[in-house]
């Protein structure tokens, strides 16, 4: 029999706004400090389709609310940003709660600015105030049907989305193969394809996975915060 969950459960969502054209200057300032760029022009992996705003927020807000009002906060991640639409009489019909990057990353202000989402997603557990249990959403995520808490966990579990690949290498010719395919892409659609399976291969392998990978598609992920905060500090302390 499953165990019903009682127990609260938040939803922290991370955005940018590319339109804004100080987030812009400040992107490329950063780069450019570090040598990554030597001029005004971003590469494509720091290409403005990566950071701009298309008003997926407020759907992916309202939906949450409308198809799992059993959420019992949404935590905004921003840096230094609040979308025109959630002023505070929204904030509050929302139950939604802004939690600038200053927070999160408290006492490591030497990583800001920081325009990485895996960055930004190491230290999502340091959010004041956010529940043990926690679902991660992009933007860009919207419900479509009434969802339960037990979508998301079971009991003392989280549900995990996926299913297993084989590790797959991708030689010189195969990258510079996908990064002509993301040329036309971008030419024909205007959007910068993103390769995320590279990374979950390389995670995989990091974690000691030689021959297969799970592989995650771009959905919602419920999260336990113990894990990442252990995580974390154990990787700070071997630093």
């Amino acid at each position: 029999m499953s165990q019903t969950i009682t127990e609260p459960i938040d939803a922290v969502v991370i955005w940018v706004d590319g339109n804004d054209p100080y987030h812009a200057e400040k992107r490329t300032k950063a780069l450019r400090d570090e040598g990554l760029i030597t001029s005004d022009q971003l590469p494509t992996g720091h290409h403005k389709t990566r950071f701009i705003d298309n008003g997926e927020l407020e759907w992916c807000i309202k939906s949450i609310r409308k198809f799992a009002p059993w959420i019992r906060n949404i935590y905004l991640v921003t840096d230094n940003q609040i979308p025109a639409f959630l002023n505070r009489q929204a904030q509050k019909n929302f139950k939604v709660k802004v939690v600038d990057h200053t927070e999160i990353f408290k006492s490591y202000e030497w990583a800001l600015p920081t325009f990485n989402t895996r960055s930004i997603e190491s230290v999502l557990w340091r959010i004041p105030g956010l529940s043990e249990k926690f679902i991660y959403f992009n933007d860009d995520f919207v419900l479509t049907a009434p969802l339960t808490k037990e979508h998301f966990f079971k009991g003392r579990k989280v549900v995990v989305r996926g299913n297993w690949r084989k590790i797959t290498h991708y030689g010189n010719f195969r990258l510079k193969l996908n990064h002509l395919f993301s040329k036309v892409i971008k030419k024909l659609l205007g959007i910068t394809r993103s390769m995320h399976l590279l990374l979950q291969i390389r995670s995989a392998q990091l974690s000691g996975f030689k021959k297969r990978y799970f592989y995650v598609p771009h959905v919602p992920h419920p999260v336990k915060k113990i894990y990442p905060r252990e995580l974390f500090q154990e990787q700070s302390t071997a630093v």
